[in-house]
């Protein structure tokens, strides 16, 4: 799969979310589920770091409907969600979607590192 999803530190307190130059929109649709089930009955609340720095544009075939219902499947305990290293072209089109789908809160960070500071400070 394009998108893989695992645990960034060993508390398994941060996912990171990592993308490949070949994905579509359906690996997208997919990723909750795909992060749903790294996350255990007993899991306190963790956060996630979404690693763009590998996506220099997005592909076309866009479903506005299904990738709304996607922002909205946060797990009960999912804390914050950062978006890193994305490219500045994209970065306006991908604030627009989660600031009107996403339920959660986010924040863009530079890089990883950026990112779990974030994290650490939330």
């Amino acid at each position: 799969m394009p998108i893989y999803s695992d645990w960034y530190d060993d508390e398994q307190t941060i996912i990171k979310v990592s993308f490949d130059t070949s994905w579509v929109w359906e690996d997208v649709y997919a990723t909750p589920a795909q992060t749903n089930r790294l996350v255990s009955d007993e899991q306190d609340t963790f956060h996630t770091l979404v690693d763009l720095s590998n996506i220099p544009n997005i592909p076309r075939g866009i479903n506005i409907r299904k990738l709304t219902e996607t922002a909205r499947e946060r797990h009960p305990r999912a804390g914050m969600t950062v978006i890193c290293g994305v490219h500045p072209i994209i970065k306006p089109v991908i604030n627009t979607i989660l600031t009107n789908a996403f339920t959660g809160d986010f924040r863009f960070a530079t890089d990883l590192e950026d990112g779990v500071e974030i994290i650490e400070n939330y």
